[in-house]
């Protein structure tokens, strides 16, 4: 899933480049890092009709997607900012 993505943003960011504003590596990154998924997934996924195969197997792998999103890349994006100097360290 992480992988696509990034395939699928970089690939569009430089064909994007090509014919307006051109958009900062630093800022690719924190597009890719934080692109954060969630309720409409779930809507998505619980929504599918009770006698699709396999239901309860995309269920579980999309709310493990959902949690590895919130969880990994929303705690991580406030130090991948810092750490591309996009924001300010807080002082203590």
């Amino acid at each position: 899933m992480t992988i696509a993505r990034a395939v699928s943003l970089y690939g569009v960011v430089q064909i994007s480049n090509l014919f307006s504003n051109k958009v900062n590596g630093r800022w690719q990154h924190i597009l890719f890092w934080g692109g954060l998924r969630g309720a409409l997934s779930i809507a998505l996924v619980l929504s599918l009709p009770l006698d699709i195969p396999a239901r309860v197997e995309l269920i579980a792998m999309t709310f493990g997607a959902v949690t590895f999103s919130l969880l990994v890349q929303g705690l991580t994006v406030s130090p991948l900012l810092r750490l591309l100097g996009i924001k300010e360290s807080e002082a203590a």
